[in-house]
């Protein structure tokens, strides 16, 4: 295959996989409280520690609104908690709850058990192969959506 070819089936492949792994995390949250998106926000809470809205909005990908409305279910369902911001006075952060670690630490691990069955076929050279491209990927087209790309 050429470069054209490969970067060609890297791009038409990933569509799929993210609705296969959008459909896993459905089927993996369908007993807990939380929707798909909200468990993307709960994990960027978990990894990054407590955030305001824009710089969630940001790391998702998504529009302020929208993550307002995600961090505002999350604190409804007591999965998150509100905090004053020392930076500015009037745009809180959100930060995780205990039971909003709880529930975000069982659902990572039932995932990883989840990948790591789908992947055990694969190299760690091919994993990390993968890894530096999706991250170039990712980094390209988180930029080009906050205005950065070339």
């Amino acid at each position: 295959m050429g470069r054209e070819k490969d970067i060609k089936a890297i791009t038409d492949l990933i569509r799929p996989v993210f609705h296969g792994l959008y459909k896993a995390a459905e089927l993996n949250l369908r007993t807990r409280s939380i929707s798909v998106p909200q468990r993307g926000m709960l994990q960027c809470l978990f990894e990054h520690g407590a955030q305001t809205v824009p710089t969630l909005a940001q790391r998702l990908l998504v529009q302020r609104q929208f993550a307002l409305r995600l961090a505002n279910e999350l604190e409804h369902l007591k999965l998150v908690e509100r905090e004053t911001n020392p930076a500015h006075k009037r745009s809180d952060r959100f930060g995780v709850s205990e039971e909003g670690v709880r529930l975000i630490t069982e659902v990572l691990a039932m995932e990883a058990n989840v990948s790591s069955q789908a992947l055990q076929q694969t190299t760690d050279e091919e994993l990390a192969a993968a890894v530096r491209v999706l991250s170039a990927l990712r980094s390209y087209f988180g930029a080009e959506r906050s205005g950065e790309a070339d």
